[in-house]
Protein backbone atom coordinates (compact mmCIF):
# COMPACT_ATOMS: atom_id res chain seq x y z
CA UNK A 1 0.00 0.00 0.00
CA UNK A 2 3.01 2.27 0.51
CA UNK A 3 3.56 4.45 -2.61
CA UNK A 4 7.35 4.13 -2.30
CA UNK A 5 7.09 0.36 -2.28
CA UNK A 6 4.75 0.52 -5.27
CA UNK A 7 7.29 2.59 -7.23
CA UNK A 8 9.96 -0.01 -6.45
CA UNK A 9 7.49 -2.77 -7.41
CA UNK A 10 6.90 -1.05 -10.77
CA UNK A 11 10.64 -1.32 -11.44
CA UNK A 12 10.52 -5.09 -10.99
CA UNK A 13 7.13 -5.97 -12.47
CA UNK A 14 5.31 -4.72 -15.56
CA UNK A 15 2.18 -3.80 -13.60
CA UNK A 16 0.01 -3.27 -16.68
CA UNK A 17 0.89 -6.77 -17.85
CA UNK A 18 0.22 -8.15 -14.35
CA UNK A 19 -3.20 -6.50 -14.36
CA UNK A 20 -4.03 -7.84 -17.85
CA UNK A 21 -2.77 -11.29 -16.87
CA UNK A 22 -4.98 -11.34 -13.75
CA UNK A 23 -8.01 -9.99 -15.63
CA UNK A 24 -7.64 -12.72 -18.27
CA UNK A 25 -7.36 -15.58 -15.77
CA UNK A 26 -10.11 -14.27 -13.50
CA UNK A 27 -12.45 -13.59 -16.41
CA UNK A 28 -11.75 -17.01 -17.89
CA UNK A 29 -12.47 -18.65 -14.51
CA UNK A 30 -9.24 -20.57 -14.96
CA UNK A 31 -9.19 -23.07 -12.09
CA UNK A 32 -5.76 -24.30 -13.20
CA UNK A 33 -4.40 -20.86 -12.36
CA UNK A 34 -2.22 -19.74 -10.70
CA UNK A 35 -0.53 -22.86 -9.34
CA UNK A 36 0.63 -23.91 -12.79
CA UNK A 37 0.50 -23.12 -16.50
CA UNK A 38 2.23 -19.76 -16.53
CA UNK A 39 5.55 -18.29 -17.56
CA UNK A 40 7.39 -15.13 -16.57
CA UNK A 41 10.24 -13.29 -18.24
CA UNK A 42 12.04 -9.97 -18.20
CA UNK A 43 14.48 -8.30 -20.53
CA UNK A 44 18.00 -8.00 -19.20
CA UNK A 45 18.36 -4.51 -20.61
CA UNK A 46 15.84 -1.71 -20.68
CA UNK A 47 14.09 -3.46 -17.77
CA UNK A 48 10.36 -3.01 -18.28
CA UNK A 49 9.89 -5.48 -15.43
CA UNK A 50 8.74 -9.07 -15.30
CA UNK A 51 5.85 -10.02 -17.57
CA UNK A 52 3.52 -12.97 -17.10
CA UNK A 53 2.01 -15.31 -19.68
CA UNK A 54 -0.75 -17.84 -19.45
CA UNK A 55 -0.56 -21.13 -21.35
CA UNK A 56 -2.33 -24.47 -21.45
CA UNK A 57 -5.52 -23.10 -19.90
CA UNK A 58 -7.72 -26.10 -20.62
CA UNK A 59 -9.47 -25.64 -17.26
CA UNK A 60 -10.78 -22.21 -18.19
CA UNK A 61 -14.17 -21.40 -19.69
CA UNK A 62 -15.99 -24.22 -17.89
CA UNK A 63 -17.60 -22.91 -14.72
CA UNK A 64 -19.49 -19.65 -15.20
CA UNK A 65 -19.59 -19.05 -11.44
CA UNK A 66 -15.97 -19.90 -10.56
CA UNK A 67 -14.48 -17.02 -8.62
CA UNK A 68 -10.71 -16.57 -9.02
CA UNK A 69 -10.54 -12.98 -7.75
CA UNK A 70 -8.88 -13.82 -4.43
CA UNK A 71 -6.22 -16.28 -5.52
CA UNK A 72 -2.90 -15.73 -3.79
CA UNK A 73 -0.83 -18.88 -4.18
CA UNK A 74 2.71 -18.42 -2.93
CA UNK A 75 5.54 -18.02 -5.40
CA UNK A 76 3.18 -17.26 -8.28
CA UNK A 77 2.05 -14.11 -10.10
CA UNK A 78 -1.15 -14.37 -8.06
CA UNK A 79 0.80 -13.71 -4.87
CA UNK A 80 2.08 -10.47 -6.40
CA UNK A 81 -1.40 -9.58 -7.62
CA UNK A 82 -2.98 -10.30 -4.22
CA UNK A 83 -0.52 -7.99 -2.46
CA UNK A 84 -0.44 -5.13 -4.95
CA UNK A 85 -4.21 -5.00 -5.37
CA UNK A 86 -4.40 -3.14 -2.05
CA UNK A 87 -2.50 -0.23 -3.61
CA UNK A 88 -4.69 2.66 -4.85
CA UNK A 89 -2.56 3.22 -7.98
CA UNK A 90 -2.83 -0.45 -8.94
CA UNK A 91 -6.57 -0.44 -8.21
CA UNK A 92 -6.98 2.46 -10.62
CA UNK A 93 -4.85 0.70 -13.25
CA UNK A 94 -6.75 -2.56 -12.74
CA UNK A 95 -10.09 -0.78 -13.18
CA UNK A 96 -8.78 0.88 -16.34
CA UNK A 97 -7.72 -2.51 -17.74
CA UNK A 98 -11.16 -3.99 -16.97
CA UNK A 99 -12.73 -1.03 -18.77
CA UNK A 100 -10.42 -1.52 -21.76
CA UNK A 101 -10.92 -5.27 -22.13
CA UNK A 102 -14.53 -5.86 -21.04
CA UNK A 103 -16.30 -2.90 -22.65
CA UNK A 104 -16.58 -1.20 -26.04
CA UNK A 105 -14.28 -2.91 -28.52
CA UNK A 106 -12.42 -4.81 -25.80
CA UNK A 107 -11.01 -8.27 -26.36
CA UNK A 108 -13.11 -9.77 -23.54
CA UNK A 109 -16.53 -8.46 -24.47
CA UNK A 110 -19.13 -11.14 -24.91
CA UNK A 111 -19.34 -10.42 -28.64
CA UNK A 112 -15.56 -10.52 -29.17
CA UNK A 113 -15.20 -13.77 -27.20
CA UNK A 114 -17.98 -15.53 -29.09
CA UNK A 115 -16.72 -14.31 -32.48
CA UNK A 116 -13.12 -15.33 -31.73
CA UNK A 117 -14.10 -18.73 -30.34
CA UNK A 118 -16.41 -19.40 -33.30
CA UNK A 119 -13.62 -18.52 -35.77
CA UNK A 120 -11.12 -20.75 -33.98
CA UNK A 121 -13.60 -23.63 -33.74
CA UNK A 122 -14.28 -23.37 -37.47
CA UNK A 123 -10.56 -23.75 -38.20
CA UNK A 124 -10.24 -27.04 -36.32
CA UNK A 125 -13.68 -28.42 -37.09
CA UNK A 126 -12.67 -30.20 -40.32
CA UNK A 127 -10.18 -32.25 -38.31
CA UNK A 128 -12.75 -33.34 -35.74
CA UNK A 129 -14.03 -36.27 -37.82
CA UNK A 130 -10.49 -37.62 -38.23
CA UNK A 131 -9.73 -37.10 -34.53
CA UNK A 132 -12.98 -38.84 -33.56
CA UNK A 133 -12.03 -41.78 -35.78
CA UNK A 134 -8.55 -41.84 -34.28
CA UNK A 135 -9.58 -41.70 -30.61
CA UNK A 136 -13.07 -43.24 -30.82
CA UNK A 137 -13.72 -44.73 -27.43
CA UNK A 138 -10.17 -44.28 -26.11
CA UNK A 139 -10.39 -44.21 -22.35
CA UNK A 140 -14.12 -44.76 -22.45
CA UNK A 141 -14.32 -48.52 -22.25
CA UNK A 142 -16.96 -48.49 -19.50
CA UNK A 143 -20.41 -49.56 -20.59
CA UNK A 144 -22.53 -46.54 -21.42
CA UNK A 145 -19.54 -44.19 -21.76
CA UNK A 146 -19.71 -41.44 -24.35
CA UNK A 147 -17.39 -41.91 -27.32
CA UNK A 148 -15.43 -39.10 -28.94
CA UNK A 149 -17.55 -38.08 -31.90
CA UNK A 150 -18.26 -35.03 -34.01
CA UNK A 151 -21.58 -34.71 -32.19
CA UNK A 152 -19.77 -34.68 -28.85
CA UNK A 153 -17.44 -31.94 -30.15
CA UNK A 154 -20.39 -29.90 -31.39
CA UNK A 155 -22.11 -30.23 -28.02
CA UNK A 156 -18.96 -29.11 -26.18
CA UNK A 157 -18.42 -26.21 -28.60
CA UNK A 158 -22.02 -25.05 -28.27
CA UNK A 159 -21.84 -25.41 -24.50
CA UNK A 160 -18.90 -23.03 -24.33
CA UNK A 161 -20.69 -20.51 -26.54
CA UNK A 162 -24.20 -20.78 -25.07
CA UNK A 163 -23.35 -21.41 -21.44
CA UNK A 164 -19.97 -19.93 -20.56
CA UNK A 165 -19.44 -17.13 -23.06
CA UNK A 166 -23.08 -16.03 -23.06
CA UNK A 167 -23.17 -15.77 -19.25
CA UNK A 168 -19.65 -15.14 -17.95
CA UNK A 169 -19.39 -11.43 -18.68
CA UNK A 170 -21.97 -10.35 -16.12
CA UNK A 171 -20.71 -12.85 -13.54
CA UNK A 172 -17.10 -11.67 -13.99
CA UNK A 173 -18.15 -8.06 -13.57
CA UNK A 174 -19.89 -8.95 -10.29
CA UNK A 175 -16.70 -10.59 -9.09
CA UNK A 176 -14.45 -7.71 -10.14
CA UNK A 177 -16.51 -5.24 -8.07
Amino acid sequence: EDPENYEAFEQLVDVQNLADYAVLNIYGANVDWPHKNWYANAKREGNPGYRFYSWDAEYAWHDVSANRISVSNRNTPAELYSKVRRNKDFQRLFGDRIQKHLFGNGALTQEANIARYTRMAAVIEPAIVAEAARWGDHGNTRQGATNYTKARWESARDGVINNFLAKRHDKALEQFI
